[in-house]
């Protein structure tokens, strides 16, 4: 079964344009950060690779920009990643505007959860990261852009298939082709 992670963040004021939306270069830091929350999610470490010598590159960014976000708004990042060959990965990405409305922001202070409907759980919001099922990807939630991110695995400037602890760890998260 392929699992899709979840972040859950709020768009700060000084990401918006003078339009007042977020401007479009700020996606990119949501979907690089999202990434990174992702492998740790996974058990991995960006950091660790970095020391063992082994980069994951961005080589090809596309996206689909559908809505706006403007301050303040709630939204989640969802990836999963697809194998391609032996040293290239796809990272599917897809952001989504969510609407805390019917929330008491009682409960943010100390991490708790809520569904997508309101209904509160242990304190009444929503928590940071989980993983989900792919299926429910926009249910209740309204697209804001879709991206497929290329990376490659580098060593000494050389694409390399990466360590099997590392394709072990994303397993659970890998589209089936």
């Amino acid at each position: 079964m392929t699992n899709v992670f979840r972040c859950n963040l709020e768009v700060r004021d000084y990401e918006l344009d003078s339009q007042g939306i977020v401007n479009n270069s700020v996606y990119l830091n949501y979907l690089e950060h999202a990434r990174h929350l992702f492998l740790r999610d996974a058990g991995q470490d960006f950091n660790q690779w970095q020391k063992e010598g082994i980069d994951p590159v961005v080589r090809r960014i596309e996206l689909d920009y559908v809505r706006s976000l403007k301050g303040g708004d709630w939204f989640d990042v969802e990836t999963y990643v697809e194998k391609k060959g032996h040293v290239r990965f796809l990272f599917h990405q897809r952001i989504c505007r969510v609407w805390p409305a019917g929330l008491e922001r009682q409960g943010i202070e100390d991490g708790g959860t809520a569904d997508r409907d309101g209904m509160a759980e242990d304190g009444g919001w929503v928590k940071n990261c989980r993983t989900t099922e792919v299926g429910a990807m926009i249910e209740g939630r309204e697209e804001v852009l879709r991206a497929v991110i290329t990376v490659v695995f580098v060593q000494s400037g050389r694409p390399v298939r990466p360590p099997d602890v590392m394709l072990d760890a994303l397993e659970g998260y890998m589209k089936r082709s």
